[in-house]
């Protein structure tokens, strides 16, 4: 009785945490967020033209985007730190790529939101400059 027990509580951990793993709408209502945030924050420090957009990554993404030139590159503790959630089944990782303007320049800068879908805590705090002129 107490094996069929044991086995019956494991049974609905498993199905209770299988369950609580956030799906691609709640990850993208937390990227969306972020992004909001980031916006807001341009658009009070004078920026014009704000926009933003966003993906998800995958192993193949993530590498291709590191193929570009950047006026400001990630460290390579950020880049681990990416390539380890991409690793791993239980983290998303996005990117959002906001567009601006501020006295007749232009910029685009990223901000890498790491998702933990268990519990829905997230990082944003890896961004970096793409793009200035």
């Amino acid at each position: 009785m107490k094996n069929v027990f044991l086995l019956l509580a494991i049974a609905l951990n498993s199905f209770v945490f299988a369950s609580a793993a956030l799906d691609q709408a709640a990850q993208e209502e937390i990227v969306s967020f972020i992004a909001k945030v980031e916006r807001k924050y341009l658009w009070r420090a004078g920026y014009q033209n704000v926009s933003s957009n966003f993906s998800k990554l995958s192993q193949s993404s993530f590498s291709s985007y590191l193929d570009r030139v950047f006026e400001q590159d990630l460290d390579k503790s950020e880049i681990q730190e990416i390539r380890s959630c991409l690793e791993t089944k239980d983290c998303a990782a996005y990117n959002i790529s906001i567009q601006s303007e501020y006295h007749s320049g232009y910029g685009v800068d990223s901000v890498f939101v790491l998702i933990n879908l268990n519990s829905g805590k997230y990082n944003a705090d890896i961004k970096h400059n793409v793009y200035s002129e």
